[in-house]
C-alpha cells in the first residue's frame, strides 16, 4: 500500500485531535469504531493503489491504531457524517 504522508482532499480533521464516532463502523483491516467512543487522529494519509484517504486514530489505552478509509469516490461530508471533534 503506497501512502503518502498527507492526502489531496479538502477536510476539516487535524492530527492530534480527538473525535467521537458518531456511529459504529467498519475501518481498515478488521479495525471497529464505535459510536460514542473517543479517538484521536494521529496520521492522515492517502493510498493510490486503494483510492482512498487514510485517517489513522488511536483509542485511549488501546495497543492498536485504527485505519478508517474514505474512499475518494465519497463525497467530503462523509468524514463528518462519520466523526465529529470532541470537546474539551
Amino acid at each position: 500500500m503506497a501512502i503518502k504522508a498527507d492526502t489531496w482532499r479538502e477536510h476539516s480533521m487535524r492530527i492530534g485531535a480527538t473525535y467521537v464516532a458518531v456511529r459504529t463502523c467498519a475501518g481498515a483491516l478488521g479495525a471497529r469504531f464505535h459510536e460514542g467512543r473517543r479517538y484521536t487522529l494521529t496520521a492522515i494519509g492517502h493510498s493510490h493503489h486503494d483510492e482512498a484517504t487514510l485517517l489513522t486514530f488511536v483509542e485511549n489505552g488501546a495497543p492498536e491504531p485504527l485505519v478508517w478509509e474514505w474512499p475518494d469516490s465519497d463525497a467530503p461530508s462523509l468524514v463528518d457524517a462519520h466523526f465529529q471533534e470532541a470537546q474539551a
